[in-house]
């Protein structure tokens, strides 16, 4: 377990410096330094020593993890910034209409392009009514998501976005592909559509959140948005309810769950 404990949290670290600290283009470097002190430590054979190894050596697969991962992700998307290409695309999500623009998750498909996420951004509003699964062609400026008025914007990274996509021309539609990996997004749907005609228009946004963690309509509410945060009301809604029935059966069973998992009583669940 302490061997456990050692890998996890120096991987950990290891992510946190190449995300924060280090250049990336250190990594591939600072991963070969870790495997090499990793294993002159293993060659020593001290048994006091081999925990220091294993740290070495999650640290090098840490790094090395991040630094593919930039590669084939983060890197291809600031290769395309700024230029203009001809689409072929799959919608992941039922678009969401901000009123001047509707915005959608999409994933690359085109020959000579990297198969990335991206935010899809249509101001003439021919993607509304689109619907998870279906293929769209169309011309866009591309843009990398990384970057917001000039300065550094993981948020996107975060949800699997590399690219953002401004549509430029008419867009054409094809077929639409069903399968269990659209389920979740369809049951979700399916659920705001319930919170819509549940609750009145002042509320929906707020219970949207509460109930299932999206803060897309929350934070279109700006009035309600500042209200919350000055009132420090926002980590209401940090946790969204299906969290709160899993807290709501470690509470019921809280004596061998807790006890057995967490060690004490977590504090969503205290009286």
């Amino acid at each position: 377990m302490r061997k456990l404990a050692i890998m996890g949290l120096s991987f950990s670290g290891a992510i946190l410096l190449a995300c924060y600290l280090l250049p990336g283009n250190w990594l591939p470097t600072a991963a070969l330094i870790c495997v090499g002190a990793g294993v002159a430590l293993l060659l020593l054979r001290r048994n006091w020593l081999r925990g220091f190894a294993l740290a070495a050596l999650s640290c090098a697969v840490g790094l090395g993890c991040f630094a593919l991962h930039a590669r084939v992700t983060a890197l291809p998307a600031r290769q395309l910034d700024g230029q203009t290409r001809t689409i072929r695309a799959q919608l992941l999500r039922y678009p969401e209409d901000y009123g001047r623009y509707v915005q959608a998750e999409i994933r690359l498909s085109t020959e000579g392009l990297p198969e990335l996420h991206a935010f899809l951004y249509d101001n003439s509003g021919t993607l509304r009514g689109a619907e998870p699964g279906q293929w769209l062609e169309t011309e866009v400026k591309l843009a990398r998501a990384d970057r917001k008025y000039g300065e550094s914007y993981r948020a996107n990274a975060a949800r699997n976005i590399y690219l953002l996509a401004t549509a430029k021309g008419e867009m054409s539609f094809g077929v639409r592909e069903k399968g269990p990996r659209f389920w979740p997004t369809e049951l979700n749907h399916h659920l705001v559509g319930l919170v819509r005609k549940l609750f009145p228009r002042d509320t929906a946004a707020f219970m949207r959140s509460l109930l299932l963690g999206d803060k897309t309509e929350l934070y279109q509410d700006t009035e309600q948005e500042l209200a919350m945060s000055r009132a420090g009301l926002m980590h209401v809604v940090a946790v969204s309810g299906v969290q709160y029935l899993f807290f709501g059966f470690y509470r019921i069973a809280r004596k061998p769950v807790n006890s057995g998992f967490f060690c004490t009583r977590p504090s969503e669940c205290r009286e």
